[in-house]
């Protein structure tokens, strides 16, 4: 979903506008799950003080090294890539919270909420748990349910950020 429609707009604006894009991925933010609290929702799940920061930091042209998170072993690595920003050009944000986590002092140009079917949502999310995290089904139906309690009403909320809809 985000991912793909973030590698798509970073494409279409090289192809056809010759426009050099980045995309800064929020996912590397995600806290390790062995140092969230017992009932974390999905802000206490991402650092947002960091993201602000490196934000900030990218804005102003300095390189930053970001942390890795590995959605397998759900542990966070403080010495992922270095994402060195173009001097001219686009950086996509992108992840789930960007909307919600992102503060309105930052250096944002256009905000974008991208919508999807919530079927097809659900059965991606179904595909990644299984297939990448290699969880049974009774576990994946749990952590999708929470996810929606937890998740979905603030990222849901956080359209009333964004400059433009775009339904996928």
């Amino acid at each position: 979903g985000k991912s793909t429609i973030a590698e798509t707009i970073k494409r279409d604006l090289l192809e056809h506008h010759n426009i050099q894009t980045q995309v800064l991925a929020l996912d590397n933010f995600i806290i390790s799950l062995d140092k969230r609290p017992t009932d974390s929702t999905v802000r206490s799940r991402y650092d947002y003080r960091k993201i602000n920061e490196t934000i900030e930091k990218v804005c102003n042209g300095d390189s930053v090294q970001l942390p890795y998170y590995d959605s397998r072993t759900r542990t966070t690595k403080q010495d992922g890539n270095l994402f060195s920003p173009i001097s001219q050009g686009v950086i996509l944000v992108e992840g789930v919270v960007a909307l919600d986590a992102i503060e309105e002092t930052q250096q944002v140009d256009i905000k974008v909420y991208v919508t999807t079917d919530e079927v097809a949502r659900k059965q991606r999310l179904r595909e990644f748990y299984t297939i990448h995290k290699l969880l049974p089904a009774p576990e994946v139906d749990d952590l999708i349910r929470e996810r929606y309690r937890d998740e979905f009403p603030i990222v849901h909320n956080s359209i009333q950020n964004a400059d433009l809809l775009i339904r996928n």
